[in-house]
Formats: C-alpha cells, structure tokens, sequence
C-alpha cells in the first residue's frame, strides 16, 4: 500500500534519544500536521525522515510505499520520491536558483530538460506562486528575506513534485497574503496525490491547507492523535500544556532528571556561550541576548532576545538552546522572548562586527 509509514521509530542525537517509539502515517493526497512545544522532536522527526546523518536511527522502521528505507542516503530518498523543506534554509553563493532547480529536475526526474523546456515550466510554476522571474536569477537564497526563503522552498516543491513532502514550518515568515498563496500551491499538489507532513506551531496556516490529520507530540512521544483541525484550534486556544502533562517520565528519564540539582548559573552560561547566532556567528551571551536567567527547582526560566523582531533564525535559536539545556537534566525549560528594551551591541561588538 502506498504511504509514508514511520514504526516504533526511535532517533538519537549526539547520544541523547528524542525520538523515543513514534508511529505515524502519511496517506497520499492528504496533509497530515504534526504540532509540539518546543524541542518535542517535531524538526528532529523531519531531518531523520530525510536521512540527515547527524540522526541516528536506533530501533523501528521508516518505509516509503512499502520499501524500507530506514538506512539509504538522502540522495536515495529524494529519487525515491521524499522531499524536505527546511526551516532554515542555507545560503548558496554563485548558483542561481534557475541553475539549481534545473539540476534538481535532470537529477530526480532522470530526464534532461533543454533550456527552453524547463524556463516554460519554471515561469508557470513561479507564475502560480505570485514569483517574479528575475527571482530565478538570483544567488539561492543569498540575500533572501525570511519570506522569499520559504516561498523559494515551495517553487522547489512545486517543480519537484515528490510523493511526499516534509514541511517545517514553512509558514514562518510569511504575512497572510504569502500564507494564502504557500497554502494554495501545497494544495493544487495535494490534489494530485502528494502527502505531505507540515509541522507548524500555528492554526491560520491550518485553516488554508485543511489538514486530514493533526498529532501532537512531547520529548518524542506522541500525546495526542486525531483527524480534526479542531484539535489544532484547540491549541492555539489553550496552549499545550493539558495534552504534555500527560507524557509518563520513563524510567531512565528520571535518573537524568537528578542532574538539575547541581545545575548551577554558571553551567547555564556555559551553554550560551557554546551557542552561537546563526547569522552573526558570535554566541549568544557575548551578543547580550540573555536578559535573565532563574533555576527554580525543576524549572529554568530564560528571559531572552533577538537582534531583531524580524530575525528568522528565532525559532532555530529557541529550539536549540530548549535541547541544550535540557540535556543538562533539566525537565522544563522555559524560554521567553522580549524585545524591551530593544538589543543593541556593546561598543566592543559594534567594532567586532564593523557597525
């Protein structure tokens, strides 16, 4: 039977396990939505499906229309028919979107398109998406706003065409009017058979794509499971909070959890400054962007801000710092985020970073 099918999956990541006995379906033709607090193992899920090797796969199965393809490359995947959108796209200098995708094609679809073939197709994909075509000229994703990013990764998909498509968070970034436009391009292809798996922290998206099936999960387990987008609604109401309590602590789990009793200010900071911004590639506790920081018995509160309201790496930064500092043996994290007072770099970072 065709479908994207994921069995008593579980993932490790640098010796840590976060994925820990998942099962998940993808149909063909359906948008099935996967949703979780930050560090649930939503993005970890996603990477392992695509064959990333900074995932390990201990235990279960992942099979693609019935072929197992838990150990193939992720070259293999992609000619499989398995696409990744990421949520942080890389900047490519000197290849040209136009260049990129015209490999792509030749590559997955084992045919060579002539120039003139693949421009007629590239224009009415991009004509679908609201892209202007000098778009197609330029660097990949050098330059781009956090937006044109995301809209970049969706005329892939519309060019590619895979079986199944793994989204994360592809609405980040993008105002109403680019929500409308994503959602519609993943709909005409959901229409002609493609499954797609879309991790999202937000219902506007949702009420666009309509999904078949929205499931929840917490430090790798799945908590809640069912075909309603009214569950989506649910928690964009109420938060997560009356679905993660739920998740029982596993045995080994609270053996871990004893290390946050020697967790000290000092070891929080040493894990700031082994963590640097994405886009400024200096860590985060030289940049300033710790405004506070408190141990609270089981709980550490992280009060936190970013270059810029707009920075589109903040999302990537909350769910890595969330990870590290759990693996110190802390069992909730919270991480908050403010902009008053704004950011600014000290004098000795403005002559650091030329400003």
């Amino acid at each position: 039977m065709k479908k994207l099918e994921v069995v008593n999956l579980h993932v490790e990541v640098d010796g840590v396990e976060i994925i820990k006995g998942l099962d998940l379906v993808v149909q063909p033709g359906t948008v099935h939505v996967l949703m979780g607090p930050n560090g649930s193992g939503k993005s970890t899920l996603a990477n392992t499906l695509m064959g990333h090797p900074k995932y390990k796969v201990t235990q279960g199965k992942i099979a693609l229309d019935g072929k197992d393809i838990t150990s193939e490359k992720a070259n293999v995947r992609a000619k499989e028919g398995l696409f990744l959108s990421f949520q942080y796209p890389s900047e490519v200098t000197g290849v040209t979107m136009n260049s990129f995708l015209r490999t792509a094609l030749n590559n997955l679809h084992g045919k060579k398109y002539n120039v003139l073939e693949f421009n007629n197709i590239l224009k009415d994909k991009m004509t679908e998406l609201k892209m202007d075509f000098s778009f197609s000229k330029r660097y990949l994703n050098e330059g781009f706003s956090g937006g044109e990013k995301k809209r970049a990764e969706i005329l892939q998909l519309a060019m590619i065409e895979p079986k199944y498509a793994l989204l994360d968070e592809t609405d980040s970034g993008l105002d109403v009017d680019a929500i409308k436009i994503v959602a519609d391009g993943i709909n005409k292809l959901k229409q002609k058979g493609m499954g797609v798996l879309l991790i999202t922290h937000y219902n506007r998206f949702l009420e666009y794509l309509k999904p078949d099936w929205v499931t929840v999960i917490d430090k790798g387990l799945i908590v809640k499971s069912e075909g309603d987008v009214e569950l989506a609604r649910t928690i964009e109401k109420e938060g997560f909070d009356r679905f993660v309590k739920a998740v029982p602590v596993l045995a080994n789990e609270r053996k871990e959890l004893t290390v946050k009793d020697s967790l000290t200010k000092e070891d929080l900071v040493e894990v700031f400054k082994g963590y640097e911004d994405p886009e400024l590639h200096i860590d985060v506790w030289t940049l300033g962007l710790i405004y506070n920081m408190e141990i609270l018995g089981d709980t550490v509160k992280i009060l936190l801000t970013f270059t810029s309201p707009m920075c589109p790496f903040g999302p990537q930064m909350v769910d890595e710092l969330t990870r590290r500092i759990k693996e110190k043996g802390v069992e909730h994290v919270e991480l908050n985020i403010t902009f008053e007072p704004p950011w600014q770099p000290s004098e000795e970072l403005r002559t650091a970073l030329g400003v």
